[in-house]
Formats: C-alpha cells, structure tokens, sequence
C-alpha cells in the first residue's frame, strides 16, 4: 500500500491556451464540444491506472461503457494508454485530456482508479463532478465597424479601433457630375457570436438596410450562403464577421440594424435554438447596430447665365 497514499487531495487542472483563447465554459463546466485538460498530481509510473466516467457518484460506481455521445479521454502522459469501452488504461497516466462530445449532457462523474502495481494489488480511487452546459446555446451580434484587418487574407480577424458611428464612405462617391452621379456605398461589419457550445450551428438574421458582400469565419475562410442570409457554420467558428454593403443617402441618418433570427439560429448537433435555450437568452444581445451619419443634400445645377 506504501505508494497509494501519493494521490494529491487536489485536483490540478491543466488549461492550454486554446482552450483560453476560445472559451469552452471551465472544466468543471464545460460546453458541449469542448476539450479539457485533467491532472492529478504525485503518482508512481509503474503504477497501473485507470481513468473512466460514470453518471454516479460512488466508489463503485460502473463506467460508461459506450462513450460515443458523450466523451473520449487520451493519455498525456504515462505509458502503455489504450482506451477501450470507456476506461482509459495504462501505466503511471495522471495527465488525460477529456473531450466532451457535441451531444453530452448532463452530469458526470470522472474517476481516477490507482492500482499498487498491477490490477490485482490494492488500489485508491478519486473522482470529480463534472456539469456539462446542457440545453442553452446563444448567439449575439455586435459591431465592429472600423475594426477588421484591411488584410484580404484576414478578413475574419478583428483588429481594434470600432466605431459606432461615423460619416459615409465619401471616397466611394463617383462619378459626381452627369445624369450618373452616385453618392456611392458603405461598408458596415457585424461580429455573431456563439456561446455555450463548440458544435457546428447555423445561424439567420435581417438587415435593416443594405446586402451582404461576403461572410468571414473566425478562421479566415469565406462562408457559403445556403439561403437568404442563412450560413451553416463550423465548429472551429466561435464567430463570423458579416460585411454588409449600404447605399449612401442624402439628408438622413442610417442606422443599420443586424437582427438574429432567434428562431432559425441553432446547434447543429443538439439543434438547441437561440430562442429555446435554458437559461433563457437576453433577446438585446441579438441586434447589433451602427449608424451612418447624414449628408446634407446638393441640388441640380442650375444655370443662372
């Protein structure tokens, strides 16, 4: 028994910087979809161990024997890991990470079982709870006019410097003279957001005024319309950025509006929409805005010969 007692009491958790960069909950609670790190500290690398999940909380408790909606775990460290009918096993694993399936819900219990050798000495076993976010999902649109890289091979990044309001592209006014004359357009952008899962979604919105240009993932690639202002989105898209081409005016102010339709924007994997969501979503955070200040208008020429 002498190498049993080197469990730590704690449990270490071990968060890379992806998983900081695009949040996925915490480890304790994570999004459906996300990846997390898990250690415990101190123990004997010939030691045979064992991780499994279970929806109970004993000591005794039965593995989920087919984790295929629910999880994978892999083996940081150690030797030997094979992962088979839920139980990752090996030698000396004390640094697994655990990736929890689009379609997990629900409450879960991860164990760490610690044999004093093989699997038929004396062993110590220790587990935590673990909720993941069940039932919610939420997107929402913001701004970021002013703020997106001038780079063509970036057109997914935000950079800094959004404004909320500002006068029109004058630069795009032409010609300026004749029966062609043209006040020329504006480009606004929009950031829609998603929240509480890393699963593949859709999402639909309005435009109060002007046309999609073009729409940019997170990860800098172009997305494909599927219908009218309707996008399917991937997994590793926490974000898009809508570029929206709006016709100038005279006279008045445009304030141009990006609407989520709350109804037709979803998960794809647990097809939780944005409106169905539990905890309820806050219907404010599904309009983003930014206004076009106003010309003043020119008459035609008049000729006072």
């Amino acid at each position: 028994m002498k190498n049993i007692y080197k469990l730590l009491i704690a449990l270490v958790v071990l968060v890379g910087s992806t998983e900081l960069t695009n949040a996925q909950g915490n480890y304790q609670a994570p999004w459906p979809g996300s990846s997390f790190k898990y250690s415990f500290g101190d123990l004997v690398n010939t030691n045979t161990t064992k991780w499994y999940v279970s929806r109970d909380a004993d000591v005794n408790a039965a593995e989920i024997t087919d984790p295929t909606d629910d999880f994978t775990i892999s083996a940081i460290n150690g030797t030997n890991p094979v992962f088979a009918s839920g139980v990752l096993s090996g030698e000396g694993i004390s640094q697994v990470t655990i990736n929890w399936a689009g379609k997990a819900t629900g409450t879960y219990y991860v164990y760490l079982k610690v044999f004093d050798g093989d699997e038929t000495a004396c062993f110590n076993v220790k587990g935590f709870r673990v909720d993941v976010v069940s039932g919610a999902f939420n997107v929402f649109a913001s701004n970021v006019t002013g703020g997106t890289s001038l780079d063509p091979l970036k057109l997914g990044e935000v950079v800094g410097g959004i404004v909320s309001t500002d006068c029109p592209n004058e630069s795009t006014m032409n010609p300026i003279f004749g029966t062609g004359y043209s006040l020329g357009t504006t480009e606004v952008v929009f950031k829609v957001t998603r929240e509480l899962s890393m699963n593949n979604w859709h999402m639909k919105f309005g435009l109060s005024h002007g046309t999609v240009k073009h729409v940019y993932g997170e990860d800098n690639n172009k997305i494909t319309e599927t219908a009218i202002n309707e996008y399917d989105v991937s997994a590793v898209n926490s974000y898009v950025l809508v570029y929206v081409t709006v016709p100038n005016v005279e006279v008045l102010a445009q304030t141009v509006e990006l609407t989520i339709d709350e109804n037709n924007t979803q998960d794809l994997v647990t097809l939780t929409t944005d409106l169905s969501s539990l905890p309820l979503n806050d219907p404010v955070d599904n309009v983003g805005t930014y206004t076009i200040k106003a010309i003043p208008s020119i008459g035609d020429i008049v000729d006072l010969n």
